[in-house]
This record gives C-alpha cells, sequence and structure tokens, in this order.
C-alpha cells in the first residue's frame, strides 16, 4: 500500500534513507558525507513533512514500511529570459533491498505522477529527474 507517512513511520524512512546516502557517500565521496546519526536526519527531514511544496509517501507491506519517496514541488516565473516552469523535484526515493523488483518503486512514482496531476504538472513536462523520464519510458 502507498501512503502518507505518519509521525511512527520517521525511523523506518530514515533507515532507509541510510541505504541510499551510504551507497551516494561511497560513489561520490567529493559530494556525500557519510551519514551522520538518525537524529539528524529527523530532525531535518520531520519538517520537510509539513512543508505545503513536500510531496511524501511510503509503501508498506504488512504493517511495516519498505521504501518512501520525497519531492518538493518547484514554481519558477517567467522572466524576460525563459518561460515559467512548475515541476516536481525528486530528492529521495529508496526500497529495501529485500522488497526491490516487487513494485513498490513504480507505486511510490506512480504516487507522485498522481500528486503532479492534481497540482498541475505534467509528467512530460515536470520531470525534472532521469529516474523518472527512464520510469515513464518503462511503462
Amino acid at each position: 500500500m502507498i501512503r502518507p507517512p505518519v509521525f511512527s513511520d520517521l525511523k523506518a524512512i530514515a533507515r532507509l534513507n541510510r541505504l541510499v546516502h551510504e551507497m551516494h557517500a561511497q560513489n561520490a565521496p567529493a559530494h556525500f558525507k557519510q551519514p551522520s546519526g538518525t537524529d539528524d536526519f529527523l530532525s531535518w527531514f520531520t519538517p520537510v513533512l509539513q512543508e505545503r511544496d513536500s510531496f511524501v509517501v511510503v509503501a508498506e507491506v504488512s504493517g511495516d514500511v519498505v521504501g518512501y519517496l520525497y519531492a518538493k514541488e518547484v514554481k519558477k516565473a517567467e522572466s524576460w529570459i525563459r518561460p515559467g516552469t512548475h515541476f516536481f523535484m525528486l530528492h529521495h526515493i529508496a526500497v529495501d533491498p529485500s522488497f526491490q523488483r516487487g513494485g513498490y518503486g513504480s507505486g511510490l512514482m506512480n504516487a507522485l505522477f498522481e500528486e503532479g496531476a492534481k497540482r498541475g504538472i505534467s509528467a512530460e513536462n515536470g520531470c525534472r529527474d532521469s529516474s523518472i523520464k527512464n520510469h515513464r519510458n518503462e511503462e
């Protein structure tokens, strides 16, 4: 099931984030530090859930959070140089390795596309991350 997160999901989200953060730190150490404690992530992420332009959902199996997605809505006004833009910036997506290839990542992405449609963001024009475009091309 894909659903909005509740407070009790935060430790599971922090665990999933750590998996991805460790991979980034290993593969791109010039851009990512090794993750610190869970409290640092939670003190940063908890307020994110309250932001109007944030979109966060979790994938749940038998009461356990096995994946999450965090994206932020971006609106930029038209200028004399470029037209206005309106899109979601995908910041985090993670699925527990033991649940990968089970459709949970696709479910999270589909929830993002549905929310984008509600907010007036088209999937084709609102993609600012290659993984979103790649996901749409695989469907």
